[in-house]
Parts: structure tokens; C-alpha cells; sequence
């Protein structure tokens, strides 16, 4: 039986949260900005179309990102709807896209027996496989190199920039998985497009087992996350999805935010809520966030009716020692003041893996608990206990890995021409004036995990490789105004 409660009380919604929730049937795009409530909100709709609408909890099917995003709504679904919402299908698109696989797998050629799944490592094993019977001349170019272009060539089919002899490559990696019964990652996305144009009664299935479908993270889907999309909701038209478009950082793995913002012209007739009003942060962190977020218009700014809090701070330092120094003190000032009750509830982003290498020396050398976001390899001289279980400890995190997070003090270190923007970036930029919207969106996201308190650095000098280069604030630091950014030189 569906429990009657109080997450459905519209009243405790917000006027467009309410309409997010109770918008008709049809194309619904929700364009939610960070801090929105859009979780609260995804799961409110799908608890709504069960219990108004009469919709069965099995026809329903919520597709995320990450593994963390699904559980975060299964169990809302859960307080939600009680035991019914075990028959929604919460799932990642690559999940699903490996049931699918799955259970249809002879449909695309795989003899009979289970399937295994290749990681990052087997990946890279069969591709010297498949380059070595084509005897390809693939000189100067390194496995990882091969391996991303690969799946760049499979997820994006009909990208001009991939040349003839990556397809080849991808065509030949491609049957080498078959031989071996073995799907990797990329192929539980394109395979259940293969397995559609095959076997169009599959489709019918699906459409028909689903009449509603709804996606988090809208902004970051890539070619084949949208076709299925569009695919399984081409019957019913029940296609509701959210995202932010100043939000999109995911490029560099196939996401394309054209997606959302041409998701008027796929779906004319689509209904378009904004969430802007902010639940996490400070009218101070709020306002930064503004001023960075003009430039990637696309949804009104963000407002809040939390109090100002303290104005942001700006900190210019001699170099990356000095600015690991400067956080692991002022960690320790805040906690000892009781402004943070513990270590669990601060965060240090960064964009690039080896700028955690000092903040994890000199955290050691405070004896200052920390772990480092999972991938992270730190200089092999520094002594960690990284474990995610454990007492409460900092956390090292890039900005990619710390989307979909928030923490009550934040520390944004190294906003550097060169790191923020990225010098590949920078470089991208000189060769094709393809801008830098993305490293923008990047500091965005940086700044709108904070709740409380927020933190931004850049040194004057910083360790390159065997070189120590001079370094200048970011340009996208420009025009932070001195009401909300308190600036200081060490």
C-alpha cells in the first residue's frame, strides 16, 4: 500500500516546484539550477504520476548517472511510495543498458552463455588485440590515447573528426568483444541502439512496458544516452527530463548540453519550469555564483532567501606549499572556533589529479585527517588512509568528482590560467576559438557546492613537471565584486 506522505504536501513545495510536479502529461523540460531542491522534486513527480494519475510503479523508469544518484532517489522513492517503490525501475544508463544487453543478447550476435564486462584495464588489453590484427601503425600514439579515441569513435557515429582508421579500429575492437562474449562500458550504451534497429518488436516491448521516463542530469547525456531516450519515449511522449546547462562538464566524454538546450526544437510542444530559487548556499556564495553564471545564460540567475553569510575570499599565494599551508590552517582555525562541527564537513576541489599531492603532504604534517576522491594517485612518498569508511576526514576531490555534492565549507584552489582554465583548454581556444564555456562551467559548479562558507586561490608560482612556472589569476576571477569577495595577498 502507497503511504499518504508529507514529502507529497504540495505546500511544502515552491510555486514552480509545484508546477514541476504537477505539469501535464507530454515533453517536460526542468531546467533546475544548482541547490533547487531537483532530487525532491524528480522524486515528488514520479510519486505523483503513481498516485494521481493511476500510473503502475512498474511502468516507470528513472535513469541517472551515477550509482550514488540512484540510490538517492530509490530511497526518497521509498519514503515516498513505501514497498511500491521497489517496482519503479531506478537504474544508470549504463545498468539498464546492460540488462538490456543482457537479456537480448543472442539479438546481437553473442552466442549463448553469460556476458562478461570488461573494465578500463581489459579494454586496453583487447585494443592491442585488435590493433595488432589489423596490423595498424598506431606509432607515438599511447594505449589510453587509443582507447579514448575509440570510444569517442562508437559513441559518436557520425562525428567528421574521427578518422578512417579509428573506425576500422573500433569496428575490429568491436568484433574481438563479440568473439569473447564481453561487453565494456561504451557498448552498454550503443549496443541497445543496435539491438533496436535489429529487433524493432524489442523497442515496442519497452515502450510499452514504460510510459513514463524521466532523466536526471539531462545536461550531461551523450549521443546514445539521447537516442534511447527519445527512443523509449516515442510511443507514450512521456519523456520528462531535468538539468542545468551551467552545469555541463562532461565534454570530454561525449556529453553534448545541445541536447537540452535544443530540447524545444525535438519536442515543440514541450512544457519548461526553471527552478532557480537556491536552498544551499549563502545570498554571498549565491551572488559569486551569479556573476560567473551570466556568462552561460541560459536560465534566470539564481536567488535565496538564506541569510548573506560571510562575503567569499580570495586568496593570492606565493606557491602551492604556501596554499596548502594557508587551507590546512584555516581548516583548523574553523574547527577549533566551532564554526565546523567536524572534518566530514569540509571539501578542497581542484581540477587536475596531481594538485593534491602538497594539500595531502601538508595535511600529514598537521596530522589533519583526510581522503582523497577514488582515482586520485598521490606522490607514492606520502602516507595515506584514503578508505571512504573511517572517521570523519576532509575531503580531496576534483571538481568533476564533486558534482552532485555540497559541503558546508568549500576551498577552490589553483584558479589559474593554465589549470582554470586548463592549458588544453587555453590551447583548443588559440587553435579553433572553440571557447572555454566548459572550464567555466567547471569554477560554477566549484563554487555552488558550498553551503556556508567558500574559499578561492591561486598562487603566484607552481611546480610544473622539473619547471617552476609563474602563474596569473584566472580571467574568469575578473569581475567578482568587492561586496561579495573579501581578496587577500600572502
Amino acid at each position: 500500500m502507497i503511504p499518504r506522505s508529507r514529502l507529497l504536501d504540495l505546500d511544502r513545495l515552491s510555486l514552480a516546484q509545484r508546477q514541476a510536479v504537477l505539469a501535464e502529461d507530454g515533453p517536460l523540460l526542468i531546467v533546475a539550477g544548482p541547490g533547487s531542491g531537483k532530487t525532491t522534486v524528480l522524486a515528488a513527480r514520479i510519486a505523483y504520476v503513481i498516485v494521481a494519475r493511476r500510473v503502475a510503479p512498474a511502468s516507470v523508469l528513472a535513469l541517472t548517472f551515477a550509482a550514488r544518484a540512484s540510490r538517492d532517489l530509490r530511497t526518497r522513492l521509498e519514503h515516498l511510495l513505501g514497498d511500491a517503490a521497489q517496482e519503479v525501475t531506478v537504474s544508470t544508463f549504463h545498468a539498464f543498458g546492460l540488462r538490456i544487453v543482457r537479456r537480448w543478447s543472442e539479438g546481437l550476435g553473442f552466442e549463448p552463455g553469460p556476458l562478461a564486462v570488461y573494465d578500463a584495464d581489459d579494454a586496453r588489453v583487447l585494443l592491442r588485440e585488435a590493433t595488432q590484427r589489423l596490423r595498424l601503425n598506431v606509432w607515438g600514439r599511447s594505449t589510453s590515447e587509443l582507447v579514448e579515441k575509440v570510444a569517442c569513435a562508437r559513441l559518436r557515429s557520425d562525428d567528421p573528426s574521427v578518422s578512417t582508421q579509428i573506425r576500422e579500429l573500433a569496428t575490429a575492437y568491436e568484433q574481438c568483444l563479440l568473439r569473447r562474449r564481453a561487453i565494456d562500458f561504451p557498448g552498454m550504451l550503443v549496443m541497445p541502439l543496435r539491438l533496436f534497429t535489429a529487433r524493432p518488436d524489442i523497442l515496442r516491448l519497452l515502450q510499452d512496458s514504460y510510459s513514463c521516463v524521466v532523466c536526471d542530469e539531462f545536461q550531461d547525456v551523450c549521443a546514445p544516452q539521447y537516442e534511447l531516450l527519445r527512443q523509449l519515449a516515442a510511443r507514450h511522449r512521456n519523456l520528462a527530463v531535468v538539468g542545468d546547462p551551467c552545469q555541463a562538464v562532461f565534454g570530454w566524454r561525449g556529453a553534448d548540453v545541445r541536447f537540452l538546450l535544443d530540447f524545444a526544437q525535438d519536442f515543440p510542444d514541450a512544457q519548461r519550469i526553471d527552478l532557480t530559487q537556491n536552498y544551499r548556499s549563502t545570498g554571498q556564495i549565491v551572488d559569486v555564483a551569479n556573476v560567473l553564471g551570466v556568462r552561460l545564460a541560459f536560465r534566470p540567475p539564481l536567488w535565496t532567501t538564506n541569510s548573506d553569510g560571510p562575503p567569499v575570499s580570495l586568496r593570492a599565494l606565493a606557491d602551492e606549499r604556501a596554499e596548502a599551508a594557508f587551507v590546512a590552517s584555516e581548516i583548523g582555525r574553523l574547527l577549533n572556533a566551532g564554526v565546523v562541527g567536524e572534518l566530514a564537513h569540509v571539501a578542497v576541489l581542484f581540477r587536475t589529479n596531481h594538485q593534491a599531492t602538497p594539500l595531502a603532504s601538508e595535511f600529514r604534517a598537521r596530522g589533519l585527517p583526510y581522503r582523497a576522491q577514488r582515482g586520485i594517485c598521490l606522490h607514492p612518498s606520502v602516507d595515506l588512509a584514503i578508505s571512504d569508511q573511517g572517521p570523519p576526514a576532509v575531503l580531496l576531490t576534483t571538481i568533476h568528482g564533486a558534482k552532485g555534492g555540497e559541503w558546508r565549507v568549500v576551498f577552490v584552489v589553483g584558479i589559474e590560467e593554465g589549470l582554470l582554465p586548463h592549458r588544453r583548454a587555453l590551447e583548443a581556444e588559440r587553435r579553433s576559438a572553440c571557447g572555454l564555456d566548459e572550464e567555466l562551467r567547471l569554477l560554477y559548479v566549484a563554487v555552488t557546492r558550498a553551503q556556508e562558507r567558500l574559499y578561492l586561490s591561486h598562487c603566484r608560482t607552481r611546480q610544473v613537471g622539473a619547471r617552476r612556472e609563474m602563474r596569473y589569476p584566472s580571467r574568469f576571477l575578473r569581475g567578482l565584486r568587492s561586496n561579495n569577495v573579501t581578496q587577500v595577498a600572502a
